[in-house]
C-alpha cells in the first residue's frame, strides 16, 4: 500500500508537471497567435495605404500624360505657325 501511495504521488507530480507544461505551451501559442494577428493587421493596413498610393500615382501619371499631350500639340501648332511665318 505504501508503494502504491508513493507511486500515486509520483504520478500526480508528473501529471501536474504535464498540465503546467501544457498550460505554458498554450499560453505561448496564444501569445504567438496574438502577435501573428497583430502583424497581419499591420500588413493589411500597409497594403491598404499602398493601394491608395498606387491609385494616386495612376491619377498623377494620367494627368501628366494629358499635359504632355497638350504640350506636344501646342508645340506642333507653334512649329506650324513658325513655318508659315518663314514662308
Amino acid at each position: 500500500i505504501d508503494d502504491l501511495k508513493e507511486e500515486n504521488g509520483t504520478l500526480e507530480k508528473k501529471l501536474l508537471h504535464l498540465a503546467n507544461t501544457r498550460d505554458a505551451e498554450n499560453g505561448a501559442d496564444s501569445d504567438a497567435n496574438d502577435a501573428q494577428a497583430a502583424l497581419i493587421s499591420s500588413l493589411q493596413e500597409d497594403n491598404d495605404r499602398l493601394g491608395v498610393e498606387v491609385k494616386e500615382a495612376r491619377v498623377f501619371v494620367k494627368e501628366r500624360k494629358a499635359r504632355e499631350s497638350e504640350t506636344t500639340e501646342k508645340v506642333g501648332e507653334l512649329e506650324g505657325e513658325i513655318k508659315e511665318l518663314k514662308d
